[in-house]
């Protein structure tokens, strides 16, 4: 199958970010209401909104917690690297005419901080953030939201991601969808429609 559009997540998916992520929500939590927890119980909160995780740990200090937690994930942005081989991918992907796009979890505020910082950012065409829409992943909507801005049909879209969120959200959308195995945590629970073990395989699908 070839695809004309590729959509993709960002956290897990472009950039190595997990460490980060989990670093500052640690940090967050601990300092709010005093519970410690590891990065292995954490790993749920890369799969949604940052607020729900934080609802679900901190229960009314989450609002306190996202203020303790962007003061520990600015320190921690800096160092968050594309996945290897990432942005050469994306690169050849751009110059041989597909369309490219993004629908993440991340806050406008949040992109600019983060993914706005990369050579690569100027080649996505649409980006659907988290507060673009009262929807959230593992709803369709954000995804069906990012296509129409395209105008395409959904059969030509692939849609990357790492999470069985962006699964759901794929499935539920009628679009293809392209598990991003480098930054998955569970791959042996996710399928997919593509095989993709390194960037370079998007390469394959157009």
């Amino acid at each position: 199958m070839a695809y004309t559009t590729m959509i993709f997540d960002i956290d897990g998916t472009l950039t190595d970010s997990a460490s980060a992520i989990l670093y500052a929500l640690q940090k967050a939590v601990s300092a709010t209401t005093g519970r410690e927890y590891s990065y292995q119980e954490l790993n749920f909160a890369l799969a949604i909104p940052s607020y729900l995780s934080l609802q679900k740990l901190c229960g009314n200090k989450w609002e306190e917690a996202a203020r303790v937690g962007q003061i520990y994930y600015e320190e921690a942005i800096s160092k968050i690297p594309l996945f290897d081989g990432m942005e050469e991918a994306i690169t050849k992907l751009y110059k041989r005419g597909i369309h490219l796009g993004v629908v993440t979890s991340k806050s406008r505020t949040q992109l600019g901080r983060t993914f706005g910082n990369y050579p690569i950012h100027s080649f996505f065409e649409h980006i659907v953030c988290e507060d673009d829409t009262p929807y959230h992943k593992p709803d369709p909507r954000p995804l069906l939201n990012c296509v129409s801005l395209f105008g395409t049909e959904k059969s030509s879209v692939l849609y990357i991601g790492d999470t069985s969120a962006d699964y759901e959200c794929a499935k539920e959308a009628g679009i293809d969808f392209g598990l991003a195995s480098w930054g998955c945590t569970s791959e042996r629970e996710i399928a997919t429609d593509v095989e993709l073990k390194t960037p370079s395989d998007l390469l394959k699908y157009i």
